[in-house]
C-alpha cells in the first residue's frame, strides 16, 4: 500500500508548547549539558504533531522517523543507547560511544522501516519552539511512536516518544 504525506511546520508560542512538552515528553534521554528533551508530540484527530524545543543557546536541527505505536519500547531501548554514546563520548570514552552508537543504529534498524522520515531537518532557534504536522492520506491510526534526533553540532539528543490521542 503506498501511503501519501503531508508535512506543514508552524512556529507557536514557546509557553504552550513547553506545557505540551511536560506532558507528553519521551523518557529515553537528553541533552548532556542540559536536562530537557528536544522532542514530544501527539496525534490530533489522527495528524500527528511533534513539538521541538529548543533549550540550548544555539540552534538545533531535529529529524523524526514515526513507526506503528508497537514500536515505541524499541525505539525506547535506541534513544537509550544513542543518548549512552554522546554521554560516553563526552566523558572522553571513545571506544564505548562508538560501541553503544553501534548497537542503538541496529536497535533502531530492528523497528523496521518507519512510515515517515523526515527528510529536510527542521532548524530550532535558541529558547524556540518549532511544530512538525505529519498525516497518512490513506488509513491514519489513533496512536503512533516516533524516534527523533536533534542537534546542535557537538551534542544529539534522540527521543523517543509514544504519540497518544489528544481527542478535540
Amino acid at each position: 500500500m503506498r501511503l501519501t504525506f503531508r508535512r506543514r511546520v508552524a512556529v507557536t508560542a514557546t509557553g504552550a508548547a513547553v506545557a505540551a512538552s511536560a506532558l507528553t515528553a519521551g523518557t529515553a534521554g537528553a541533552w548532556v549539558s542540559v536536562p530537557a528533551h528536544s522532542a514530544s508530540g501527539q496525534t490530533v484527530a489522527g495528524t500527528v504533531r511533534i513539538i521541538y524545543t529548543n533549550p540550548l543557546d544555539r540552534t538545533i536541527t531535529c529529524t523524526v522517523r514515526i513507526y506503528p505505536a508497537s514500536k515505541v519500547t524499541t525505539l525506547r531501548r535506541a534513544a537509550h543507547l544513542r543518548n549512552l554514546s554522546e554521554t560516553q563520548r563526552a566523558q572522553q570514552k571513545k571506544p564505548d560511544a562508538r560501541k553503544s552508537a553501534t548497537r542503538a543504529r541496529a536497535k533502531a534498524a530492528s523497528a523496521g522501516r518507519p512510515l515517515y522520515e523526515s527528510r529536510t531537518p527542521t532548524k530550532v532557534s535558541p529558547g524556540s519552539t518549532r511544530v512538525v504536522y505529519w498525516s497518512s492520506k490513506g488509513r491514519s491510526a489513533r496512536s503512533y511512536s516516533a524516534l527523533s534526533e536533534c542537534r546542535n553540532g557537538g551534542q544529539t539528543d534522540t527521543t523517543a516518544i509514544l504519540l497518544r490521542p489528544i481527542d478535540v
